[in-house]
This record gives C-alpha cells, structure tokens and sequence, in this order.
C-alpha cells in the first residue's frame, strides 16, 4: 500500500517538476 502511494505521488512529483522545466524553457 505505501509502495503504491509513493509511486503516485513520484509520478505526480514528475509530472508537475516537467511542467516547471517546459514553463522555464518557454520563457527563454
């Protein structure tokens, strides 16, 4: 169960840290 909710919670850590990564390459 923890192993589980880590995993979803790394996932949505990526995703939101990618969308900082595309924001910042935008406004270059």
């Amino acid at each position: 169960m923890s192993g589980l909710s880590l995993l979803l919670l790394s996932r949505c850590l990526y995703s939101s840290a990618k969308k900082n990564v595309q924001a910042l390459q935008f406004l270059e």
